[in-house]
This record gives C-alpha cells, structure tokens and sequence, in this order.
C-alpha cells in the first residue's frame, strides 16, 4: 500500500515538470527581439550671455497713399481696374459720361469763330480809318473809337479761346486716370453711379514705399528714438533685417500708454498694407538659457522637452515656456528648466515619456546615456553621449 502511494506521488511530480520548465524557458523571450535607431542627440542646458531684446508687434502701412477723385460731376460709364490690382501712372482707371461737355466745347468752339469774324471785321474798319484820318476825313475821336473795338474784339477772341480750351479739358476729365504707379487698396464707385468733383474713388499705395508701425510703451521710451536700430521680421514674406527708425510720433495714446514708432523696410513684392511685422527692440546684454530648436517637442499648443533625471535616468517630458530666436538654430527658453540638466538635443521624435536613462558623467562637458525602455515590447534603449552638444545613439530592442 505504501509502495502505491509512493508511485502516485512520483507520477504527479513528473507532470508538473514540464509546466515548470516552459515557465523557465519563455522567461528570456521577452528579453530578445533586436531593432536599432539612430539620431538621439543630449545636451546640457547652459546659461549664455545674449542680447536682452523686448519684441514689440507692429504693422505695415504705406508711407503714403494716392486718393484719386472726380473733377467733374458725370455718370460713370466704366471703371477699369479692381482692388488688389497694380497699375501705372497715367492707367485710365475710370471713364465717365462725356456727352453734356461735348456739347459745351462745341458750343464754346462756336463762340469762338464768332468772335475772331468780329475781330477781323474790326480789324479792317481800324485800316479804313487810318487812311481816312491820314486824309482828314474823319476826326482823331472817330479813329480811336474804331481802334478801340478792334482790341476788344481781340480780348473776346482771347476769351472765347480760353473757354474753348476749359470745355477740351473738362472732356479730358472724363477720363480718370492713376497718378502714380502702385496697387490699388480701396474702390468705392461701380458702373452707373454718378461721379462727384471730390468723391474718392480709389486709394492707390505707392510702388515699394513701406514702413512699420510700432506701439511702444513708454517705459521703453529711452530705448527707443529716432535713428535707433531695430529688427523687423515679417513672418509673410520671410524678411528679417534691422532698419533704423525714421520717425516718432509725439503723441502717446492715453487708453494703452504707448507711442508709435515708424521704421521704413525695403522694397518687396510681398508687402502688403496691414501684414503683421515682429519688432526687436534692444535693451542691453543679458544672461539666458538657450536650446537648440530641435530639442522643442510640440503638443498640442504647448511646447516642451524633454529632460533626463540625473537620479534615477528617467526622461520626463517638460512643458517649457519659450522666447525668442537668438542665433540661427537656438531659442531662448523662458521657464521650464535650468541650468545643469541634461535634455534631449534632436531626435525628440524617437523619444518617450518615462523612459529610464543611467547617465554617466565622463567629462565636465560631457555625459553617457544609457535609457532603457520597459515598454510592452520589451524594448531596451541605449544612448550614449559623447559631448555637451550631440550624442551617439543606439536603440536595441530585444526579443
């Protein structure tokens, strides 16, 4: 009885072998599965001495715009040109109705040729007197009363031709055209309204004459005076550059507390009156943490890094506040991190949210990452850096 007993028991430990040994051997599974990726790149975040600048928003207007009106008052026949289109000087913009002052001119053409019969007419008689006189056939009072009517008839000839010539350039006012070359902004006539002497018609700006204008508040009063130098950035168009301002208006708006400040740009086909401009104004030197901009993860509308615990090695996604561009590639970084961490350079893309990084310090000026991934897949990472402003980068992935 006992030696049965004793089988059975041998028999069920042998059955439960091989549950166990499948345990043990798929416990190394989820640690192999091999896949890399490259592109990771650490940096220790520094403070550096920069330019301290306050940016200011500002506007584009026209240095000057062309109001085109009517100088006659006629219905309008057609109007050639649209908002938005760029014309010449001298383009006929409008034509205006110009039958009334065709008949005034012809009625004044007319006046004319009645006058200078008259002046002929009196110019012979003056002829005949003079002969007569030379004979003493009429008296001096007779000759000059005759001499007289030929110089008035001569002043009406003088007048009708002046009325003639202000018909001809009341008609040439039928045709209103552009006083200067640049593109039209503003139309406030159609075909069949009736034109106005004074009435605008269309604001023309200017070809290539632009300035900035820019609210600066007065506790920046000092800084900013006429000849001082300030970045202009037109996000549009892609300009950047730096251009002196021109002009200060003295007056400060009693609502914001700012005065305007004008600052002419360079011609560009791009500008257009009402684009939104950046101004840097200058304020000194400062010292300012600064990243590269490719270490910038964007979520969302917040924008963050991420930073790498010098504790236990763990990334964590950061949310920074950010500045603005201070060298080509490099961004001032407001609040979110400090002086002395370490962040992910480039490659933001291939990085996680709590994965765990074990930095070890080489150098003053460099650092070696190795962070590895616990995810689902059992993925394991390794980044090593070799200096302060890149790194080498390997992602294994083990099945």
């Amino acid at each position: 009885m006992r030696h049965r007993i004793l089988t059975i028991a041998a028999l069920i430990s042998v059955a439960m072998l091989p549950a166990g040994c499948q345990k043990n051997e798929q416990q190394p599974v989820a640690a192999q599965n091999t896949a890399s990726v490259s592109g990771l790149a650490m940096e220790k975040v520094r403070h550096v001495e920069t330019e301290d600048a306050r940016e200011l928003a500002g506007t584009v207007r026209a240095a000057s715009i062309s109001n085109v009106s009517a100088r006659i008052m006629a219905r309008v026949l057609s109007v050639r040109a649209r908002e938005g289109e760029f014309v010449k000087a001298g383009d006929v913009l409008v034509t205006l109705d110009d039958r009334e002052l065709q008949a005034k001119l012809r009625q004044a053409e007319g006046a004319l040729r009645q006058a200078e019969a008259q002046r002929e007419l009196a110019r012979s008689t003056h002829e005949r007197y003079k002969a007569l006189l030379e004979g003493k056939a009429v008296s001096k009072q007779e000759y000059d009363t005759v001499a007289a009517q030929e110089k008035i008839a001569s002043e009406a000839v003088n007048q009708a031709g002046g009325a003639v010539d202000e018909a001809r350039s009341y008609i040439a006012f039928a045709e209103i055209r552009s006083p200067v070359s640049g593109r039209i902004v503003s139309k406030s006539i159609d075909e069949g309204s009736m034109a106005n002497p004074g009435m605008p018609l269309f604001g023309i700006e200017p070809e290539g004459r632009y300035h900035v204008e820019i609210p600066v508040d007065m506790s920046l009063s000092g800084n900013v005076r006429t000849g001082t130098v300030i970045g202009v950035s037109i996000d549009d168009i892609g300009m950047n550059t730096r251009v002196p301002v021109s002009e200060i208006v003295p007056t400060v708006d009693p609502m914001s507390r700012t005065f305007i400040a004008k600052a002419h740009i360079p011609a560009d086909a791009g500008l257009r009156s009402g684009q939104y401009a950046r101004a840097s104004v200058s304020l000194g030197k400062k010292d300012a943490i600064t990243i590269p901009e490719t270490a910038v993860s964007r979520r969302g509308q917040m924008d963050g890094v991420f930073v790498v615990s010098k504790g236990d090695g763990t990334m964590r996604y950061r949310i920074v506040k950010l500045g603005r561009q201070t060298t080509p590639g490099r961004i001032e970084v407001l609040s979110g991190i400090d002086a002395g961490e370490m962040i992910v350079a480039s490659g933001t893309e291939r990085a996680s949210d709590g994965a765990r990084a074990v930095v070890e310090s080489r150098a003053s000026d460099g650092a070696r990452a190795v962070v590895e991934s616990r995810a689902s897949d059992g993925a394991r990472a390794v980044v090593e850096s070799r200096a302060s402003d890149g790194a080498r980068a390997g992602i294994s992935q083990v099945k």
